[in-house]
């Protein structure tokens, strides 16, 4: 690489000449003589009550996402709290309260059966073709089973 092209490029990465120098805690006393401009800079802009009209309906958009941002945090901790909840749970726990479930509504829509039949009535929640298919399931399986 040449000089020119080396003094080219420190061109190119100079800052600007019209950059701004950070602002230290020290030069905020100095240039800030006036004890309520101080007051009026640490309140909060939705807070305060002498917001110019222009201004009104961006301090009102802004108050609204604050307050947005403030449900969806709690929304997002009570979602990664259940989560945590879910995680810590034995998978085969849940299976066997979900098969015990299942029993106990078995059990409860028996004895809630007045008719003759239980089995018949409780055939009528299938339709024809699903029959049809477990018949055809059930003879399959039959017709593979080994008897030795």
């Amino acid at each position: 690489m040449s000089s020119s092209e080396n003094e080219s490029l420190n061109k190119k990465r100079k800052e600007p000449e019209h950059s701004v120098s950070p602002v230290t805690s020290s030069d905020k006393d100095s240039s800030s003589d006036n004890s309520s401009s101080e007051d009026e800079s640490d309140v909060d802009i939705t807070e305060r009550t002498d917001v110019p009209d222009n201004l009104k309906p961006h301090v009102e958009r802004l108050r609204a996402l604050r307050s947005r941002i403030a449900q969806s945090t709690q929304d997002n901790r009570r979602e990664v709290y259940k989560e945590h909840q879910r995680q810590r749970e034995n998978a085969s726990e849940h299976r066997r309260h979900e098969r015990k479930r299942r029993e106990a509504e078995k059990l409860q829509r028996r004895e809630n059966y007045t008719g003759t039949n239980y089995e018949r009535s409780r055939f009528k929640e299938y339709s024809i073709e699903q029959v049809e298919k477990y018949e055809r399931k059930r003879a399959k399986a039959e017709a593979n089973i080994e008897r030795g």
